[in-house]
Parts: C-alpha cells; structure tokens; sequence
C-alpha cells in the first residue's frame, strides 16, 4: 500500500488499502485504489483524475469491483459497506448492515448481482457473533444472515469460485482457548456449510483466502499469517492443503496473482526491500525473480501485469510488466494527476487533501488548480520521458524523512485484518 507499513492488513488476505482494477470490458480505464482515494484514467493513461475519500467513503478500504457490466465499486469503511458508480463522485451505503461491523466483503466474479459481506454483530442473546450476508441485488441490500459462525469465532474472508457459482470458501479462526484455523466449503450457494479444522496444516497461522482459481473450483489459494507468511495450496476443495512458499519472519506477503495464462506470482515486503516470487505448476513451487519492486498489489490485462508501488521507494505508483514480471517500467507518478474529478462538489471537498499531499511533494501544486487533462500522462498507456532524468523522479530523494511524514500524516489508521 502507498503510505502504509508492511503490516497493515485488509480486505482478507492481503493489505488492500491499495488495488488495481483494469476491468476487461473497458480496455482504456484503470483505477486505483489508495488511502487518499481513487485515481482513474479513462484514456489508458494519457490522463489521470483524483476523487478523495468523502461521505461514506472517507477511510474506505477492502476495494471491490463487481463483475462486468456493472461498474460499481465497493469499500468497507466505517459507514459500513459502501459503493459508488461514478468511480468515487459519491458514495452509498449498503442496508441491513447497519447494526453490524463489516469485515470483509467479495463481489462474486461472474454475477454483478451477488455480493458477499463478512459482519460483526451482538445476537438477541447478548452474543457476539460473525455472519456471512448475501446481497442479490448488487450490494444495495443484504437480509438475514445466510450463515453464523459459532461463538467466539471470527470469519476471516470469503470467496466465490467464477468457475462454479454454487460453490463457496470460507476462512475462520478461533483464538479463545486454543487456537484454531478453519476452511468451510459450501455446494450450495452457501445453504450449508463443510467446516475442517485445518490447523496442523497452516501452523498455527490464520488462514485467508487469496484467490479461489478462476477455472477450477476445487483449486483455492490461502494466505497463512503468524510466525512467517506463507502461501497454502489445495486442489481437492480443501480436503488436503499444501504449503509451498514460506517467507521470513519480519516479511509479510502483500498480494497474490493467478495469471490467464496459469502462472502464480506472489510479493512480499519487508521494512526496506520487495521481493517477487513466481510459479510456473499452478502453486506447486515457487521461484524468487530479479524484482525488488516494493509491490502492494497486482492486476492483469491482456497479458500485461500492472502492480502498484511504493511511490518514494521505487520512483512510481504503478507500473507494468510486459515479461512475466521479470522487469517493470513506470506507468504513472503521482505527480502525472491531473487534477480532482469534475463531479459534484468534489474540487473543494478534495481540496484540504490535496493541499496537504502538494506540501508533501505528491501531487504537484497545478492538480489542486488545474482541470483533467494538464498531467504529464504518456500516450497509448507508456508514460512520457520527463524534462530531465530517468521519468520516475518524484522531487523526494533530497527530503529526507519524507516518506515518514506520509505515513504519519496519510496512514491515519491501518484498516486492519484482511483478505
């Protein structure tokens, strides 16, 4: 994430206060999405537009698009679930979960209309419990919950398989007593529920869900944290779970891509350095690559593989790989924005912010006054050499201590736990 520590947690398994989204049907459009809001090109990044986060939104993390058509997004913020369709312009807020504390949400990969929420909340009998809500009306409206973990157990991420939509994956744990890591498995659109203790597999970890693949339903992809990140693998619907990729102690893993064309690539982030593996056998085994870049998240289109970076330590906010990750270019700075969106009132509710990243050599001064279409974005999606240097200068290197300040003054609070 930009701004964020390599601890931070959301959205299930991964830090998700930073996604990417270049949805297939719109092959010209990319947003993403930060801790200060969301950045979007309609023009394959010749120019690139700021919404902040305001209204519902403001402090929104766990982003979710559902699937095409639609263009709706979904975050999870202290409003509840919350979506736009106007790519940040403005936010609403989901119903029936007004009374819960959402965890997690997932919108399902092939239905626009189903959209999954993992909530908190107190039962008639004083109880805290977790329950699994089912939305079929693109996340506008959820009604009872569909499922109830027991007491004092926490559901952890969810997922739906494109491949198979009756078929469902669910994490929990239990850390009252002892300690337990669960994986539950519905046939059934999520009527019922096979729930399997899978502690001495993931160690003693909490288990979440990276990526259920998107052919095969039996074929799901975990992320283990605890003493050492690790990745998990099952290809029997979790009936027997592997363990192939584990990193070290102080190293978290940050996202994880299964790409069109069967590779698996998973990054990982220490307090200074990134590091990139790959698998080439579906998860059987992992290779480190050449890359350092300090990844916070993944996307592919087309075969180009886009990952979000840490903006002062490698020079970008996104970038691109065109060779299976081996190597990537610089596709925007963030100094390339600009301007705020023209909708609503969006310029002078956005202004405080931006003001505030001007004087930390974020955006440059003209995106607080300038309109959409004064940014320095490339054409055709491959950015334009700066004046001087290398294009991926951002002004920080002589401000020492920089970065610090942005993460004091921007991180606020590290929507915690997830995906």
């Amino acid at each position: 994430m930009l701004f964020a520590s390599v601890r931070a947690q959301a959205n299930g398994a991964f830090p998700d206060s930073l996604s990417i989204f270049v949805p297939g049907d719109r092959p010209s459009e990319i947003v993403l999405a930060t801790n200060f809001g969301l950045i979007t090109t309609a023009d394959a990044g010749v120019t690139w537009e700021w919404a902040c986060e305001h209204g519902a939104g403001y402090l929104g993390a766990m982003y979710q698009r559902a699937a095409p058509p639609s263009q709706r997004l979904f975050a999870v913020a202290p409003a509840g679930l919350v979506f736009s369709d106007d790519a940040g312009c403005s936010w609403s807020v989901a119903s029936d979960l007004q009374q819960t504390t959402v965890a997690d949400a997932f919108a399902d990969p092939v239905n626009p209309a189903r959209v999954l929420a993992l909530a908190a909340f107190i039962d008639p009998d004083g109880q805290a419990r977790n329950g699994l809500f089912i939305s079929m009306d693109g996340g506008t409206t959820f009604g009872a919950a569909a499922h109830v973990s027991p007491p004092d157990t926490t559901l952890a991420s969810v997922e739906v398989s494109a491949a198979n939509p009756a078929r469902m994956y669910m994490t929990s744990y239990t850390s009252v007593g002892t300690f337990a890591s669960h994986l539950l498995r519905s046939d059934d659109a999520g009527a019922t529920w096979t729930d399997s203790d899978i502690t001495a597999t993931t160690g003693g970890r909490v288990a979440r869900i990276a990526a259920v693949d998107p052919t095969d339903p039996q074929k799901l992809y975990l992320r283990l944290t605890g003493a050492g990140d690790a990745i998990a693998v099952s290809s029997d619907g979790g009936a027997t779970i592997r363990v192939p990729l584990v990193v070290g102690a102080g190293v978290g893993l940050t996202a994880l891509l299964r790409r069109a064309n069967g590779q698996v690539l998973v990054s990982a982030l220490d307090v200074v350095n990134g590091a990139l593996y790959r698998s080439t056998d579906g998860g059987e085994s992992f290779v480190r690559m050449p890359s350092t870049l300090s990844i916070r998240a993944m996307a592919e289109r087309s075969g180009t593989i886009y990952a979000a970076a840490d903006y002062f330590a490698d020079g970008f906010a996104l970038g691109i790989s065109r060779d299976d990750g081996l190597s990537f270019e610089p596709l925007m700075t963030l100094d390339q924005v600009a301007g705020t969106r023209t909708c609503g009132n969006l310029a002078s509710t956005c202004a405080p912010t931006c003001d505030m990243l001007v004087a930390l050599n974020v955006f440059k001064a003209s995106t607080c006054l300038g309109t959409p279409g004064g940014g320095d974005g490339g054409v055709g999606g491959v950015p334009r050499p700066a004046a001087a240097g290398c294009g991926c200068g951002v002004g920080v290197a002589s401000t020492p201590g920089l970065g610090v300040a942005a993460l004091l003054l921007i991180t606020r609070r590290r929507r915690g736990k997830r995906r």
